[in-house]
């Protein structure tokens, strides 16, 4: 039986040749990028600057203001303990962990207060609600683009606009959507981006990106070696030195980079199949009647998250595994807040995540597993 995975949401399973092909040739390169002046060592660097420019190119941001980090989590830390220092801050039900307890922690440290908005029915954050939240002394905005539980997608342009007028900075997750929807920075005028490498941007696990727009400036929240101002025990202020201390990941960037490039040549085709495949996933449980889906119509972003009836979701996604060789994620995907708007805090749900290597075909025999789970058991 052919294995189907589908848990992109958690880590992409496929990686095509260009990005293998870029891991293990910087992995046949020891080298420490920024450190050395020898041919090997600039020849890292400059494939670190490669990946730094197209990084730049792809989220709408100046090419220095690009940093790299361990994975996304890193870099919404980065954003949050580098920036928010006293004040109010507006986040949603949606937010990943690594955005509440950053906050729970700042919070419970007597540094800020913060406010949740919830979805509405619909099960969509709505921009009206958020921004009418913002106070005299809202410091920071932070929304996830699209959410790892549901696949909700939040109206940024919207939010990013008001954020902007009101002289808000604006951090953006986008984890669950880079590579499948487009994101500028400028046009929708997001001051701090975190992305992930591992999932929709095809890259190995061990990178994330952090995007800075214009004039945003952090605190570092790790100091160390950078290659550069080594006489001086001050950490350099300058992008990216300020915030890359200590060895980077090379192969791991070079797959990025190696990722984003093939990305970008597929895009539409990618961004199409996804919507698609999600389109026919989710109205095909929503046949089956003994299945609960929690992913609002219309929000076609490649996760869907459903119940049975009957049976935890624990249970569901082990028959999937050990019955289907199917591979979904169950739990409550490091997202409580979102778990408990949805009612499912206690068992959680089965979250199907797509990717581009997926297949309708693969939707099909989805399906007819979770038919013939409702039917014996």
């Amino acid at each position: 039986m052919k294995t189907i995975y589908f848990d992109n949401a958690a880590s992409g399973g496929y990686k095509p040749d260009c990005v293998k092909n870029a891991v293990l040739q910087a992995l046949e390169n020891p080298a420490n990028p920024g450190r050395s002046g020898h041919k090997a060592a600039l020849a890292a660097a400059l494939t670190v600057a490669e990946a730094r420019d197209n990084a730049a190119k792809f989220f709408g941001v100046q090419d220095g203001n690009v940093v790299f980090t361990y994975n996304c989590t890193a870099a919404l830390n980065f954003a949050i303990f580098g920036s928010i220092n006293g004040g109010h801050v507006i986040t949603t039900a949606f937010e990943h962990n690594s955005v509440l307890r950053p906050l729970d922690y700042l919070k419970r440290s007597g540094v800020i207060d913060y406010t949740v908005v919830y979805p509405d029915s619909s099960g969509a954050i709505r921009a009206k609600e958020l921004l009418g939240k913002i106070r005299r002394d809202t410091r920071m905005i932070i929304v996830n683009h699209v959410s790892n539980v549901t696949g909700a997608r939040a109206p940024i342009e919207e939010i990013g606009y008001c954020a902007d007028k009101y002289g808000i900075p604006f951090l953006v997750d986008v984890a669950q959507s880079a590579g499948h929807i487009n994101i500028n920075m400028k046009e929708t005028k997001i001051n701090i981006l975190a992305a992930a490498g591992h999932k929709g941007l095809a890259a190995p696990q061990g990178v994330g990106v952090l995007a800075l727009g214009k004039g945003v400036s952090l605190r570092p929240i790790i100091m160390g070696g950078t290659g550069s101002l080594s006489e001086s025990p001050a950490q350099p202020e300058d992008l990216p030195d300020s915030l890359e201390s200590g060895t980077i990941s090379a192969p791991a960037i070079a797959g990025l980079n190696a990722g984003i490039i093939w990305i970008k040549e597929n895009f539409r085709h990618f961004s199409k199949k996804i919507y698609d495949m999600t389109f026919l996933m989710y109205n095909e449980l929503k046949k089956i009647p003994e299945v609960i889906v929690y992913m609002p119509r219309g929000h076609y972003n490649g996760i869907v998250t459903f119940n049975i009836e009957g049976l935890i979701a624990g249970q569901v996604a082990n028959i999937l595994d050990e019955k289907f060789d199917i591979y979904v994620r169950a739990g409550l995907h490091c997202a409580p807040l979102a778990h408990k708007f949805l009612g499912t805090i206690k068992y959680g749900a089965v979250r199907a995540s797509l990717s581009y290597q997926n297949t309708f075909e693969e939707i099909e025999t989805f399906i007819n597993a979770i038919k013939s789970i409702v039917k014996r058991f």
